[in-house]
Formats: structure tokens, sequence, C-alpha cells
């Protein structure tokens, strides 16, 4: 590791091998990369909090690098996405030192293997890997400035302020971006029941005017075959069982109201 190599664990060979910083699809959206991501550290927390009996693996390695290597694209690194990644890094430190304390509600967790690679793996990333997490931080010191990494040369470009950096990769579902971002942090947060939570949530979105009107079966189908927020045995339980979704009447209760109002 002297000759400042990048490495990634072989979970399968178990073993630390070299890898490139380039991902191995270079076309990738920005918003499908942060939300897996972001639906992986949620899949993690619930299953280490008791709230799920089932835990898959995901290739974290893989998807902070191909985080990275866009982020590190001109039009994407903005004061947003260096804030993400910081929040990213610190969810990453309070799961490690749980991982190492074994402090999780749920006892049985460090019994799951795959559980546990992602916890290694995710130790791994905080060792040897924090450098890169944080050089993206000094995008918040420097107000309508952005620094463009590109071969190794660090470029300082002076541009104006964007007005709105959030951006909708959904404009014919959100009306405006920002309910766009408020969707992804309300999911990542109160997701627990995938069929009352989501009926609520869009049930309301529609009430308040904040989506277009789109039949539920479409609003889940993007669930799951464009945001990856619903695992294929829900979306087969949604399509085979229920057909549609809950009224808002139906589905809402006091926590559900009080998260909402908070996120939006």
């Amino acid at each position: 590791m002297g000759e400042n190599k990048h490495y990634k664990i072989d979970i399968q060979k178990n073993r630390i091998t070299p890898f490139t910083q380039n991902p191995k699809d270079g076309n990738l959206d920005y918003n499908y990369i942060v939300t897996r991501i972001s639906k992986a550290f949620s899949s993690l927390q619930d299953f280490s909090e008791g709230k799920t009996s089932d835990y898959s693996v995901f290739d974290f390695t893989g998807a902070f690098d191909e985080l990275f290597f866009y982020t590190r694209r001109k039009s994407f690194f903005t004061s947003r996405n260096a804030e993400r990644i910081s929040e990213y890094l610190k969810l990453i430190d309070q799961i490690t030192l749980d991982y190492s304390k074994s402090s999780f509600k749920n006892n049985k967790a460090k019994e799951n293997n795959q559980f546990c690679n992602d916890c290694d793996v995710l130790l791994y990333l905080l060792m040897f890997r924090k450098p890169e997490f944080e050089e993206f931080q000094i995008i918040e010191e420097f107000e309508g400035e952005h620094i463009h990494q590109e071969n190794n040369n660090t470029k300082l470009q002076i541009l104006e302020p964007k007005k709105n950096e959030i951006e909708n990769p959904y404009p014919l579902l959100f009306v405006r971006p920002e309910v766009y971002s408020s969707f992804i942090k309300y999911t990542s947060l109160y997701i627990i029941d995938y069929f009352i939570d989501y009926s609520y949530l869009k049930k309301r979105l529609l009430h308040d005017k904040l989506i277009f009107n789109i039949t539920d079966n479409e609003f889940m189908e993007i669930l799951y075959n464009e945001m990856y927020l619903i695992s294929e045995k829900d979306y087969e339980h949604y399509k085979a069982e229920k057909g549609k979704l809950y009224s808002l009447k139906k589905s809402e209760n006091e926590n559900r109201l009080n998260n909402f109002n908070h996120i939006f």
C-alpha cells in the first residue's frame, strides 16, 4: 500500500485487491447512484435495529467508486453533493463504531454473514479511503466556488452560484426539485411497512399537490423499476395481493402525519 494505490476487499476471496476508481458503467445517472447508496444504508440500519429480519449484501465499494468518480465531474461538484458525502462518512463512522462494540438492537445482527461483510467493508472504507470522502469538504469553504479535480491536477474554477443545485430527475412526478429531495429523505427515514407507508406518502403528496396525478400502479412501478426503493418481493406482493394503495384516510396516523410535516 506504500505505492499510494487504492484497494478494496474481495469478500469472496477474503483478500485485498487493487481497484480502479473508474466505474464499469461510465454513463450512470447521478441520482441513481445516490439513491442506491442511501437505500443500502437504510436497509443496513433497519436490520441492525431489528426492524427487518432480512439482509442482502450491497457493493458499498463499487457504489462509492461510482459516487466519487461522478462527483469529481464539474457538473456534480456542488456543495450539496459534498454535504451528502460528509453525511455518508458520518453514517459509516457511527455504524462501524456500533459494529466494533456489538451495540446493535438486533442481538443476532453479527450472526448474519452478509451484514458482517458489509460492516467490514465500511470499516475498510473508513480506515483507508477517508481522505477521498474528505477531499469534497473543501467545497463548503468556498461560496460560489467549485474545485474540479481532473487527472490528479486540482483546478480552481470560479463559477456563479446556482440558484438551484437540487435536481429533479422525475419532472413528470414531482412538481419541484425540492419535493424530490424531501421525498428521498422521507423514504430513507420513515418507510417501515412498504404498503401502508407508501400509501400514506403518495396520497398525502397528491392531496397537497406536491406530485402530479398518476395511478397507484404507475407510482409503485417507478419506486421499483426506476428509484429502487422497494424490493422485488414487496413489488410482486403488491401486484399479486394489493393492486392499489390505501386511501389517505385509511393510511393516516399521528406518526405519519408528524413525520411528513417534519420533512415537507
